[in-house]
């Protein structure tokens, strides 16, 4: 059975705790997130909870995954955590399972760690966009950070 794992990480220039919240506000996804464009269920995230993320690869493809949440742990001691496994017909059957973990690590009281990896197993991973998937990984990250990064004031400059 093949095993792939997908990663990526960057700093934030935040703190912990409003990093967190705006990762685990689904409301909020479509206003800043360009690959995941939309996560649907309950608007409180919570262990049990069944999500459904509508992706957007930069390639402008799109796909549907229905979750499970499986680990929510809030901030707590400078560490956050998020995970979810695919309840797909594909992991039903074999073909492809998948666990995506997030985390949040206080590096300072306002800068933090997001590492996220998906760990890909099952007959049919090879037949996966692992080039989306890495690209979109960057892409979420990228605009998570984004979010939270400020202009500097130029003189007779714009903001």
């Amino acid at each position: 059975m093949s095993n792939v794992t997908v990663e990526y990480e960057t700093e934030i220039a935040a703190p912990i705790q409003p990093v967190w919240e705006l990762m685990t506000t689904p409301a909020s996804y479509a206003r800043w997130n360009p690959f995941l464009v939309r996560m649907g269920g309950p608007p409180i995230l919570h262990v049990g909870a069944r999500i459904e993320l509508h992706v957007r690869f930069e390639t402008g493809g799109r796909a549907r995954s229905r979750e499970l949440i499986t680990v929510f742990d809030p901030p707590k001691d400078g560490r956050a955590e998020l995970s979810y496994r695919f309840l797909g017909p594909l992991a039903v059957v074999g073909g492809v399972r998948a666990l995506r973990r997030q985390w949040l690590t206080a590096v300072t009281d306002q800068r933090t760690l997001y590492r996220t990896e998906e760990v890909f197993t099952g007959f049919l991973t090879r037949f996966l966009p692992l080039a989306g998937i890495r690209a979109g990984f960057k892409a979420h990250g990228d605009a998570l950070a984004a979010q939270f990064s400020t202009s500097v004031d130029r003189p007779g400059g714009a903001r």
